[in-house]
């Protein structure tokens, strides 16, 4: 289970890492738009895939199992969306004080 847990969470870390530099690039940049879409959608693929391996985890492990990996990735991604809306938020609130 922990094997699949930590592939999970680092997986979802390097696509949520990968959406929060492009969003924080649109906004510095100052690119009207889409500003946040990339980081919505990473949070909306990463869950799905979180969703993959706990179907895989109760294949293998059970259906405790998956709900422990279910209920840990639910806190991982509402933690990590807080923090980085927050960081971009405030990023953007700097840039707009700038200009």
């Amino acid at each position: 289970m922990t094997l699949f847990l930590a592939l999970s969470l680092g997986l979802s870390m390097l696509v949520l890492g990968l959406a929060y530099v492009m969003d924080r690039g649109a906004i510095r940049g100052r690119v009207n738009g889409a500003n946040g879409f990339p980081l919505a959608a990473a949070l909306v693929v990463s869950a799905l895939g979180s969703l993959a391996v706990a179907a895989l985890t109760a294949i293998f492990w059970g259906w405790t199992a998956a709900l422990g990996v279910l209920g840990f990735s639910a806190l991982w991604h509402w933690g990590a969306a807080k923090l980085l809306i927050g960081a971009l938020q405030q990023l953007a609130d700097r840039v707009k004080a700038k200009a």
